[in-house]
């Protein structure tokens, strides 16, 4: 006698595979807005460094570099079809560039009304400048990079405070040692030295915050589309 016995989990359907990282309505919006703001941002910047380009160059940034910042995390969002985690470093890389502008560029502002380029007063104006670009990267990277739900926890505040006093003591550290201890270089003023510097200091610590940000403060919130 033939007895036939069901096979087990034939008809059953794949697990479905993890949703791929895409560019959302948002993500398309809030980008364009980063890079306008970026764009906007890097006249005055050029301007203070002594960075002479055409007029036509400098003055079509706000409207080409929405775009330019459009496809490279459209480049992130392909990538990271294959690594979700790249889709999510883009986006905190196009938040860098934009902290990174404002941050020159409020620096700037306050150096020229002040008349402030070395010194322990320049360590002052760039705590301001850092403070007020750091309190943007936060609330861009809580609600779009690492899509933290809900208001701050108060325990996430405090460590969000922590981390970004160390990186301000990093970034305010270098800026002070470095234009007070050290002279221009290669023929530079003091205002293009303060600059330099300041780039250096940015990328220590955004490098020093996005290990802090991702690993400490939103380290519960997982990458997603």
């Amino acid at each position: 006698m033939n007895i036939s016995t069901p096979s087990s989990n034939t008809n059953a359907p794949a697990p479905a595979a993890p949703a791929s990282p895409t560019l959302s309505r948002f993500d398309i919006f809030a980008i364009l807005v980063i890079g306008g703001i970026f764009g906007g941002l890097l006249i005055p910047i050029t301007r203070s460094v002594k960075l002479f380009l055409p007029s036509a160059i400098i003055y079509a940034l706000p409207i080409v570099m929405p775009f330019i910042a459009l496809g490279c995390l459209w480049v992130m969002a392909t990538l990271g079809r294959r690594r979700a985690s790249l889709f999510q470093l883009g986006k905190y890389a196009a938040i860098g560039f934009f902290n990174t502008a404002l941050d020159f560029g409020i620096i700037n502002l306050l150096s020229v009304m002040t008349g402030i380029n070395k010194g322990i007063g320049v360590g002052a104006l760039n705590s301001v400048s850092f403070a007020i670009a750091v309190t943007n990267s936060y609330f861009w990277n809580k609600y779009w990079t690492f899509k933290a739900n809900g208001s701050a926890k108060s325990s996430e505040f405090v460590q969000f405070v922590i981390v970004s006093l160390i990186g301000l003591i990093i970034n305010s550290g270098f800026v002070t040692a470095l234009t007070t201890y050290v002279a221009p270089p290669g023929g530079l003023d003091a205002q293009q030295w303060l600059n330099a510097v300041k780039a250096i200091s940015i990328v220590i610590s955004l490098l020093w915050n996005f290990t802090g940000y991702k690993y400490i403060v939103f380290r519960n919130q997982k990458p997603t589309a």
